[in-house]
This record gives C-alpha cells, sequence and structure tokens, in this order.
C-alpha cells in the first residue's frame, strides 16, 4: 500500500476508518462498499447503500472495486484452505 502511495498514518488508522480524519469522502465510500461487500450478514443488504455512495464513486468504479474484493476473498480463502504461509511483510 505504501508503493501505492498510500500515507502510513491512513494505514494505522484503517480498522479505525469510519471516526478517521484521515480519508476523504470518496476514500470512504470506497471502504463502506468493501465492507458492505465482504461482512454480508443475511444474504443481502440495503440497495440504498449503492445509491448513497454515487457522489463519491461511480457504477462502473463500485464494479471495478467490488471486483477487487472478490479476488482478494477468493485468494484468502484459497489460502486458508491450503494452509499457504503468509509472507513476512517488507519493510
Amino acid at each position: 500500500a505504501r508503493h501505492h502511495g498510500i500515507r502510513q498514518r491512513q494505514l494505522d488508522q484503517l480498522s479505525r476508518w469510519h471516526a478517521s480524519e484521515e480519508f476523504s469522502a470518496r476514500e470512504k465510500a470506497a471502504l463502506t462498499w468493501a465492507d458492505a461487500l465482504s461482512f454480508v450478514q443475511h444474504g443481502h443488504f440495503d440497495p440504498v447503500l449503492m445509491d448513497s455512495l454515487q457522489p463519491a464513486l461511480t457504477r462502473h468504479e463500485l464494479v471495478l472495486l467490488s471486483t477487487c474484493v472478490i479476488a482478494i476473498h477468493g485468494w484468502n480463502r484459497l489460502g486458508i484452505g491450503f494452509g499457504w504461509p503468509v509472507a513476512p511483510a517488507k519493510r
């Protein structure tokens, strides 16, 4: 993430991004959508959510973000299922 310009302060506050002032409205919209896709508890979520994000992200951007979230979840499940080791973080 740092290689792609994400500030260390953002990384440090990622777990509390809802309350953090380190993230722009656009970044918070993306994190809201990623959370909504990641934590589906009843097989669906409020369809108004997508509409509420549209000022910050286009529908096309939401599709691209969704594809990334799906890919990351898939890789994680493969890694967990096959017991692949996690590489140490490079500093």
